[in-house]
């Protein structure tokens, strides 16, 4: 029998395999016990226990893939549910060490798992090569359920889209010109309310699903292709490029510097707020790992006409109205869900007119329900400026 303890002393290595559970032991203690903890126990509300949990004795080739790429999204762990942004790991082991790392959690604290092998493995790595995601539980879950039963559950859930049209009733005021200080430059023009000289399309207009109450919100694979690549956002001598904006959670925004010098700063509420110096020439890179509840502004310290605004979310369910007031929205999952609309210059879209019929909307949020390989038309949303006072 093995013998290993749970305080943090090495097992007692004496055979092959004791002395193979110490190099894992050693190997976890160094790089994953600051957040799992030496004990196994994890830290509540952040890294999720490792002692009696089935992601850790349960498949040998799941716990493999989230040590290979590792995990996002909510997930149930010993009845509590966690909120993951575990992206790829980083510690560079390789097929043997990844082996003894795992066969010690599934056989220290009194789990009693099968050891994994380094050839488990690296066919393991072989079959993921491609993959430059993160998983979810639901992705997990579905390759176990596939490889026990052959039922191919990837389409289990259904998918649609949905799509509307905001307008602004009656003669949108002027846009102003921004008074601005230093070397000349063109004039600055206020983007806070853009408004379509032909149709009344409101721009700017963000719309986002919120999350039900249990936090669990099915992902399209396709997003797969896209949370990984950066949004770009330029600075010229007009402002940002573009004014408003949506960005994942753990997805890069690249800030890109004109000839001038900046002191971007982004305001958010649930991230830590830090200011960056972006000299002429190079970009500025942000990353944030929590959502935000409402859309942040973003400032320049040197320029304080310059500004733009972001909405930071965990999920692709997001979009900003384009210059006749259209959003869309791609690939939602089936089922009734919360929209929210917020608009930069009158925040919540509460009092609203939808295909004629007059509606107030509680913080902006209009129930909507999405139908498989459907795309539900919200048609045309409406706003008069004397329900929303300066």
């Amino acid at each position: 029998m093995v013998i290993v303890h749970s305080t943090g002393c090495s097992p007692i290595a004496d055979s092959p395999n004791q002395q193979r559970l110490a190099r894992g032991q050693q190997l976890y203690e160094t790089s994953c016990a600051a957040c799992h903890q030496v004990s196994g126990w994890g830290e509540e509300g952040v890294a999720p226990p490792l002692v009696g949990s089935q992601w850790v004795t349960g498949s040998p080739e799941r716990l493999i893939r989230i040590a290979l790429h590792g995990v996002r999204g909510p997930i149930e762990v010993r009845g509590q549910t966690y909120r993951l942004e575990m992206e790829f790991p980083q510690f560079g082991f390789d097929d043997v060490e990844i082996a003894e790392i795992l066969t010690y959690v599934r056989q220290a604290w009194g789990n009693d798992a099968a050891e994994v092998s380094s050839d488990t493995v690296r066919q393991v790595r072989s079959e993921t090569a491609e993959r430059r995601d993160s998983w979810t539980a639901g992705e997990l879950l579905a390759i176990d359920r596939k490889a026990d039963t052959g039922d191919d559950v990837e389409n289990e859930v259904a998918w649609g889209d949905l799509r509307g049209t905001v307008r602004y009733i009656g003669k949108p005021p002027p846009r102003r010109i921004i008074p601005t200080t230093g070397r000349s430059r063109p004039p600055v023009i206020d983007d806070r309310l853009i408004v379509d000289q032909n149709n009344g399309g409101l721009r700017n207009v963000v719309t986002w699903l919120l999350k039900p109450t249990d936090g669990k919100l099915p992902i399209h694979d396709d997003d797969q292709k896209t949370r990984k690549n950066p949004v770009v956002v330029r600075m010229t001598p007009r402002g940002f490029s573009p004014h408003v904006f949506c960005l994942r959670t753990g997805q890069p925004l690249h800030v890109v510097n004109d000839e001038e010098a900046h002191n971007v700063k982004v305001h958010t509420s649930e991230n830590p707020q830090y200011g960056i110096s972006v000299p002429p020439g190079p970009k500025a890179e942000f990353r944030f790992g929590k959502a935000e509840n409402l859309p942040c502004t973003i400032s320049c310290g040197a320029h304080p006409w310059e500004s733009a605004v972001v909405l930071i979310k965990d999920h692709p369910y997001v979009s900003v109205s384009d210059s006749d007031g259209t959003f869309r929205i791609p690939k939602l999952p089936a089922g009734r869900w919360r929209l929210r609309l917020w608009h930069e210059r009158f925040g919540y879209l509460r009092r609203v007119t939808i295909n004629g019929k007059k509606r107030n909307l509680e913080k902006g949020t209009l129930a909507v329900t999405i139908r498989d390989k459907q795309t539900l038309d919200l048609g045309i949303i409406e706003i008069a400026p004397g329900d929303y006072p300066e």
